[in-house]
């Protein structure tokens, strides 16, 4: 009897669990600047974001939360990030959430810079989030969480990932530079050699 008791709160605790994990559960959309290229290009799965304007290497995008959004929370990951290898400021975020622009609730407006040479962006400063390293792959930089409150209670709608793909600058590997001196050198002592 106490074996059917335990097996019967197993499979309810069991099933509460799972409507509840099913209940707190959003779906996420992403959305990625890609900067491969001259051109930088917006890549987005939510159906949400519109005004989407790049003047050089500035772009400004907004995204709206889904139906019934009256709330919403940003997550920094990383909003600087760097050239491999040094502290040279290659890409920058800044959303309007947290002052770069006013943006009513249910929005947020996101401006991604690259730089378009060198050095244009500065250095980072790691003011907000620790400065993170390009890699050439897609990076998340942000989540923004939409939410639908009543009262206290908050109910999460969706979360969305914002991020980028941004090419890198070659770095020649120092074993490979180290190579090529050392190959020069016994270039030139076999010239000296040969001339003795």
């Amino acid at each position: 009897m106490n074996r059917r008791l335990s097996a019967k709160c197993f499979v309810v605790i069991t099933l509460l669990f799972t409507v509840h994990l099913a209940n707190g559960m959003a779906l996420a959309g992403t959305i990625t600047f890609v900067d491969l290229t001259d051109t930088i290009t917006l890549s987005d799965d939510t159906g949400r974001t519109s005004g989407f304007s790049c003047i050089d290497e500035s772009c400004v995008v907004t995204i709206t939360g889904p139906t019934g959004t009256n709330a919403e929370v940003g997550q920094f990951i990383t909003l600087q990030w760097a050239e491999p290898g040094t502290n040279i400021l290659s890409d920058e975020f800044c959303i309007g959430l947290f002052g770069c622009t006013f943006v009513p609730t249910g929005t947020a407006t996101i401006t991604f810079s690259s730089d378009n040479e060198a050095g244009s962006l500065g250095t980072c400063t790691g003011s907000l989030t620790p400065c993170g390293v390009e890699n050439g792959s897609v990076q998340t930089a942000l989540t923004i969480s939409w939410y639908h409150q009543v009262g206290s209670a908050f109910t999460l709608l969706e979360t969305d990932s914002i991020g980028f793909q941004s090419d890198i600058e070659a770095v020649p590997e120092l074993a490979s530079a180290l190579l090529l001196f050392a190959g020069l050198g016994v270039v030139a002592m076999v010239k000296r050699r040969v001339r003795s």
